[in-house]
């Protein structure tokens, strides 16, 4: 199956979806693409899979634009995360009740393709060049990306679901998991700490601190 074929139905599903949701199947999603359904199914799986792949293909979609765009007008590494979570809003709101019926089946689920769509796209913003290497190395920690896409997946999760004037609970957690990311990525007191603890043992303040120190400096 070529991108191009991939596409089609994946936005097949969709609108496969959205004209009979009660008589969604694999069958319609072949009629709503034009793609053969044994196609389909050698190549992504059945009409669940194509709803999963659907979700992860716009977590890959957002990211490349959103790069395309920090090239043409570079984004404060704070401020990566938030943009890319509202430029998915826009894509699930374009489809909400599509998103409201499958996103936690689909998507939030653990395992799901979009997850690892996700998780990728976070390695990528705190991994970033301009992102200062002692914030680089607590933010590819294990324990904190997941912590952060966790957060990003119940974000969205909110975000769909919510019926509250202007979504103002979903935008309160969104501007706090923004400012969270935003710590991580830019926040300098975790490299101050570190030099802080350098120069005590430099000082002969931290005889013990300073051997490890001198032993890494040896080893390199």
């Amino acid at each position: 199956m070529t991108p191009e074929e991939r596409d089609r139905v994946l936005d097949g599903a969709v609108a496969a979806w959205e004209a009979d949701f009660e008589h969604y199947s694999l069958a319609a999603v072949a009629d709503a693409s034009g793609i053969d359904a044994g196609t389909i199914r050698a190549a992504i799986g059945d009409e669940l899979d194509v709803q999963a792949a659907w979700y992860a293909r716009a977590v890959e979609r957002v990211g490349e634009a959103a790069r395309a765009l920090e090239q043409d007008t570079p984004t404060p590494s704070e401020d990566r995360i938030g943009a890319r979570l509202y430029m998915l809003f826009d894509v699930f709101d374009e489809h909400r009740e599509f998103a409201h019926a499958t996103y936690s089946k689909r998507a939030a689920c653990w395992g799901s393709t979009f997850r690892e769509a996700v998780a990728r796209e976070v390695a990528a913003v705190l991994d970033a060049p301009d992102v200062p290497g002692v914030n680089r190395a607590i933010g590819s920690s294990a324990p904190v990306r997941a912590a952060v896409v966790e957060a990003c997946v119940h974000t969205i999760g909110l975000w769909i679901d919510d019926e509250s004037p202007s979504r103002e609970r979903a935008t309160a957690l969104v501007d706090r998991l923004v400012s969270f990311a935003g710590t991580l990525a830019t926040d300098r007191t975790l490299e101050k700490g570190i030099d802080l603890v350098r120069y005590a043992a430099g000082a002969g303040y931290l005889p013990f601190v300073g051997d490890l120190f001198s032993k890494k400096g040896g080893d390199a």
